[in-house]
């Protein structure tokens, strides 16, 4: 059977993924085509069609033709008018913000009609929803995806998520149908068919999660009771055979919260739902802080951000609430091994769940945890103002704790603490209920895929006809055609005009950076040039004095002095330098990153994405939204950057640089990216000692390299400069400095690798690493290698690189735990 998958963005795959691997495991030849081009990175972190189509040879996906003619625009309004009668409604009287939000599309010659016309009562908004309808039917499919439909020639058309506003998809399900194709609409969300659009136009099977949700389906949209199949919620099935990935304790040291006591899980919503989260979050922690029982007063909270909701809580201050963390930071979608380890382990050692109106708290109940609410007059609109909410207040007798204040939560809250069951009642009744209707063992992807299938074997659909008076409504809509069309086209038009303008004034502010960054560097070339001999004469002088001041500081005083060095890089010192150096732009298209350049070396490491690419592609496919990564070796900051802002969700960067001019520009990019709260400058070299030696630099440039530790002479050219540096085993660092243990770690320190892992035991044996990318000189590959894999890491891939006569002097070895070497470790 082929079968055509349309969805709105590769977002949604994640919905379907079990039903696309178990259609393709059936043999069926599935293609998935997306509308919106460009693949969406944060809902798509790890571009699973990519991966898919690398493991089905019968899958494959691409793209689909958009109507952007002027019967797809009046089609759009025509929709879109429809949409918004839905609201006005007795169903959803009590939703004012969902009605608003319909109000928003809608045109404003409708909108007159139902505030001062004929429409205004409901039978007049019976006939006018009569009249669109027809006008809608009257109107002529798009050539060029009757075209698409023809060539595919698919047995099964699916489509998700359909009830978006206007329907756009509606088109696509015309064409099949007057193809004879049988039609699916496979309901993506249990919110998607109450909050949104409407289901426009017949189709021929429609795929639900559970009876509330059939009901909808035939009450709010008109469905046929047999074309609709209640099949569970194929989404979640894979957490029902999750295990924690990580003990408690493991997990807590991780996230940054104390073990020896319990925490709650706050689980954020959406933007639409929560657009200022963090004054009502402050304000539960802050009634916890102040409770009378000191198991609130200590206990610990994780905050976990809705990745499309994650900005309020970059700058939160959450200060005077500890043991609080905000983890990760910029919110995750779990779609892949780790970030769905990371979820499940979270929700799994959690004592219950508080959040406002969230899927993940669906999620939550799969594991048994009690779920809590409190009904805030802030959110009213968005929770007992929609009609979903309520599925989470009554399926089988309500998965929600519901408090009506603070007083009411947190004895809540103490009966659940109180509780010596493992698993929450009213879990288990609106699981059995709501996403495994056919009982907790019967998965819903088999059922999904089986409805599909039965779809296939039904005769093909008989084309429907034009209406009789199709002709007569083309004639008479032809004005509203052209309008339509010269609005788009002004639309397009002011649209380039801006964008053109934005473009002129970013080539202008380039040329003005590149002037004034020569200017800078022609400036301090002078300066450097007439310091040089007295910077010779005072090195010369001070240097054993501070070598044996250090070596003389007992433990304490050491740390002391590290924690004043770098543990508050004051990120105001740099705003001056951002101003004066105009940055430019790194050669990464994942995010827009911003570099310091004012030197030869450091307009080198623009480029460095294009020098190790595998690098970039081991931080997207390994390094997940709120993982510490250690980048040993940073120099100017060009990966930590990435790892920081790259599409997905950023990663918490500790950067180790000792070279005192290169570290200045690491702190500059740092601040010239806004990301001082992602990446943490250590301007300290690592070693297998701990105490204070030498830097050798060959170049006083900042992004220079190829530098030596101690005293020895480099075999990479003269040393111009011996910079004092403090060097310290990484075990004894992170001791001294509480670093969180890092999940990745790149070393790249040219040549003392081996001296920087043989100084990081306990930190190697973590089972909270999961990776390791490390260059490699080639001499010392046998002893690298076996130190790593000491450690339980094993070299899964390695990239060599050659000299220009040939040789391979360096080579890149990705280092993982796999899943029997961190049980071992552990």
């Amino acid at each position: 059977m082929r079968i055509l998958f349309v969805m709105r963005h590769s977002g949604y795959v994640r919905n379907f993924e079990s039903t696309l691997r178990m259609l393709c495991d059936r043999g069926h030849r599935v293609h998935v085509a997306f509308q919106n081009k460009a693949r969406h990175t944060l809902l798509d972190p790890v571009d699973t069609p990519r991966l898919l189509a690398g493991q089905y040879s019968n899958f494959s996906y691409g793209d689909i033709p958009a109507r952007t003619d002027g019967w797809g625009l009046l089609g759009r309004e025509l929709r879109l008018g429809l949409d918004y009668l839905r609201y006005l409604t007795p169903a959803y009287e009590d939703a004012p913000k969902l009605r608003e939000r319909a109000t928003r599309a809608v045109s404003p010659a409708l909108l007159a009609r139902v505030d001062r016309g004929f429409a205004k009562s409901p039978f007049g908004r019976r006939l006018l929803g009569a009249w669109l309808r027809a006008l809608e039917r009257s109107i002529p499919r798009a050539p060029e995806i009757d075209a698409f439909m023809a060539k595919r020639r698919p047995d099964v058309l699916a489509v998700t998520p359909l009830i978006e506003p206007g329907s756009p998809q509606s088109e696509f399900v015309r064409s099949a149908r007057a193809l004879g194709v049988r039609t699916a609409f496979c309901v993506a969300s249990w919110d998607n068919l109450t909050n949104k659009g409407l289901i426009h136009g017949p189709i021929d099977l429609v795929t639900v999660w559970n009876e509330p949700m059939k009901r909808e389906a035939i009450g709010l949209h008109g469905i046929r009771a047999d074309r609709v199949v209640v099949t569970g919620a194929a989404a979640f099935d894979h957490w029902f055979d999750w295990q924690p990935s990580s003990s408690r304790e493991t997990f807590c040291a991780r996230v940054g919260l104390p073990s020896d006591r319990p925490y709650f899980l706050y689980l954020c919503s959406s933007k639409f739902v929560a657009p200022e989260e963090v004054p009502f979050v402050r304000r539960w922690i802050h009634a916890m802080r102040q409770a009378p029982s000191a198991t609130f007063r200590d206990a610990g909270i994780l905050i976990r951000p809705h990745p499309q909701n994650a900005d309020q809580w970059r700058q939160a201050d959450l200060g005077g609430l500890d043991p609080v963390a905000v983890w990760p930071k910029a919110g995750a979608v779990p779609v892949d091994q780790n970030s769905r380890s990371d979820y499940f382990d979270s929700m799994f050692h959690c004592a219950g769940v508080v959040g406002v109106n969230t899927t993940a708290q669906i999620e939550t109940a799969i594991l048994g945890r009690p779920v809590f609410t409190v009904l805030a007059p802030e959110f009213r609109e968005t929770q007992e103002g929609t009609l979903h909410f309520r599925h989470l207040q009554q399926v089988n007798g309500g998965l929600l704790h519901v408090a009506r204040d603070f007083q009411e939560h947190l004895a809540q809250l103490g009966e659940a603490l109180g509780a010596t069951r493992e698993s929450d009642d009213r879990c288990r009744r609106f699981v059995e209920a709501f996403v495994r209707p056919y009982g907790m063992d019967v998965p819903a992807t088999p059922r999904l895929v089986e409805a599909l299938e039965a779809l296939g074997r039904e005769p093909a659909v008989r084309p429907p006809r034009d209406p009789i008076w199709a002709p007569i409504a083309r004639r008479r809509l032809a004005g509203r055609i052209s309008a339509l069309e010269r609005e788009a086209r002004t639309v397009a038009e002011y649209r380039a005009t801006r964008l053109a303008l934005r473009e002129a004034k970013r080539r202008a502010k380039d040329a003005d950076r590149r002037a004034r960054a020569a200017d800078r560097a022609r400036e301090e070339a002078e300066h450097r040039a007439r310091r040089e001999v007295s910077d010779e004469t005072k090195r010369l002088r001070t240097l054993p004095a501070l070598v044996a001041g250090f070596s003389r500081l007992g433990d304490v005083d050491r740390r002391s002095f590290l924690r004043a060095t770098f543990d508050s890089f004051p990120a105001s010192s740099y705003i001056e330098l951002h101003g004066a150096t105009k940055p430019r732009k790194l050669d990464y298209d994942g995010a827009d990153i911003f570099m310091r350049v004012m030197t030869d070396a450091e307009e080198f490491r623009l480029r460095a994405c294009g020098k190790e690419p595998f690098t970039v592609d081991w931080i997207h496919q390994r390094v997940c939204a709120g993982d510490v990564l250690y980048d040993i070796g940073a120099n100017v900051g060009a990966y930590s950057l990435v790892a920081a802002k790259k599409p997905g969700g950023a990663a918490r960067v500790f950067a180790f640089e000792p070279s005192y001019t290169t570290v200045a520009t690491l702190c500059a990019n740092i601040v010239l990216n806004d990301a001082a709260s992602l990446v943490t400058p250590v301007p300290v070299a690592l070693s297998d000692t701990t105490g204070m030696t030498v830097l050798g630099l060959r170049d006083l440039e900042p992004g220079a390299a190829r530098h030596s530790l101690g005293t020895h002479s480099s075999e990479d050219g003269p040393i111009r400069y011996d910079q004092p540096v403090m060097t310290f085993r990484l075990d004894d660092l992170i001791d001294m400095c509480r670093l969180p243990s890092a999940n990745h770690i790149k070393l790249d320190v040219d040549g003392g690798e081996l001296a920087v892992l043989e100084g990081a035991s306990r930190a190697l044996s973590s089972p909270a690493l999961r990776s390791v990318l490390v260059e490699v000189a080639t001499p010392l590959s046998g002893p690298v290698t076996r130190v790593l894999e000491g450690h339980g890491l094993r070299l899964e891939s390695k990239v060599a690189l050659t000299t220009k006569t040939g040789e391979q002097a360096v080579w890149y070895g990705l280092f993982v735990r796999d899943a029997a070497g961190d049980a071992a470790v552990r």
